[in-house]
Formats: C-alpha cells, sequence, structure tokens
C-alpha cells in the first residue's frame, strides 16, 4: 500500500481537542491508513505551538534518517469528490520525481501550478496550509537549515517552495473541516479556499 512509502505518518492533535481526534481517527481509519499520534505543545500562540510540534518533528526525524514522513493536522479531511484516496496515492508515489522535497494532499493554492508534471501531480507556484502534507528528508533538512518560523506555511512559501520541488496531487484530496481553530481562535471554514481556489487555479492554467 502507498502508506509503505512513508517512514511515518503522524497526526497532530492537542490534548485538549478529544473532539478532533475522533473526527481525523474516523477519517483515517475509514481509509485504512495508519498514523501515530503525535501532542501537540500547548502555547497561548497557536501558531508558534504548531511550529514547535512540527519542528520537533522533523529534527527527530532528520536524526534517524527518515526518507519522508506525512503529517495530517486533526482537521484534515478527504474531499468527498475524489473518491477513494489510496486509488490517487498509489499513483502519486510512483509518479513523485527524486528530487521532491514537499509533497501536499491539499492547500490554499494561491497562485495555481506550474506545471502538470505526470497525471497525478501538479507543480506548486504558491500554497498556504499544512494539514495534509509530506516532506521528504531533503525537504526537512532544508526547511530546518532555513528557519522555520510561524506560522509555518507562510515560513514554508518564502524559503522552501522557491526551490521548485514542490508539488500537490491531482485530484485535491484534502481539505480542512470547518469549525473551531485554536490558532486562530475563531470559528473558520478555509474549505472555498482550498477546494474552490484549487480548481479555479487549475482551470486558469490550462493544464
Amino acid at each position: 500500500m502507498w502508506t509503505d512509502f512513508f517512514d511515518k505518518i503522524f497526526v497532530i492533535n492537542l490534548p485538549s481537542r478529544t473532539d478532533r481526534l475522533l473526527q481525523i481517527a474516523e477519517e483515517l481509519y475509514k481509509w485504512n491508513i495508519p498514523y501515530e499520534l503525535v501532542n501537540a505543545t500547548p502555547h497561548e500562540n497557536g501558531a508558534e505551538g504548531l511550529r514547535i510540534t512540527v519542528e520537533k518533528i522533523f529534527r527527530d526525524a532528520v536524526a534517524a534518517n527518515l526518507k519522508s514522513v506525512l503529517i495530517f493536522e486533526d482537521d484534515a479531511m478527504f474531499v468527498e469528490s475524489c473518491g477513494n484516496p489510496n486509488d490517487t496515492m498509489e499513483q502519486v508515489v510512483k509518479q513523485l520525481p527524486p528530487t521532491w522535497q514537499i509533497l501536499y494532499l491539499g492547500a490554499q493554492c494561491t497562485n495555481g501550478f506550474k506545471a502538470k508534471i505526470s497525471p497525478n501531480l501538479l507543480l506548486l507556484d504558491m500554497a498556504f496550509a499544512t494539514h495534509a502534507w509530506a516532506i521528504s528528508l531533503d525537504g526537512m533538512k532544508e526547511i530546518l537549515s532555513a528557519g522555520l518560523e510561524a506560522p509555518i506555511d507562510n515560513s514554508v512559501v518564502k524559503t522552501v517552495q522557491p526551490r521548485g520541488h514542490t508539488y500537490i496531487t491531482h485530484p485535491l484530496l484534502c481539505t480542512q473541516r470547518p469549525g473551531y481553530s485554536d490558532i486562530g481562535r475563531t470559528e473558520i471554514n478555509w474549505q472555498p479556499f482550498i477546494e474552490q481556489r484549487y480548481y479555479q487555479k487549475f482551470s486558469e492554467s490550462n493544464l
């Protein structure tokens, strides 16, 4: 199964958000996706807590020489229209170039796509969000070398994405579940910015 491509699959969850843990657990169980739970670092600044959590994952993974990791935040959910995500991911892991650094299963695609490099992979220009992303060993080293800041998606956009080894699945596989955000400290619905924008930018790109 495609999950064997990644050395580790993590789910990040604040211990206080048992509701989110239940939701993501049900989501991944439905598709038979194994994972290891990572307790997010509580912090008065939610974005900084996430940065600390992800940086530790990267440092531990680099120390263990893991070839790649896949990270889900606890508000990740699969897009209903994508069908069985396992079918797409089986193809995605075969199509990834050896030089890949970041693979998004979902993101806010601000600037659209540079190219369609294979049936199930788009080369990204600029994209935000980290609710469902994979990072290669080289990508983790690059991120740590550049310095990971909060919010982490902004940091990755500035430092790693411009190097041209960042991809997103086609079709879009993951969006974010609407609800209360511990980072934004308010009710948030990012779905239109993820799902609608993805297909709008894809249409505009004429790929």
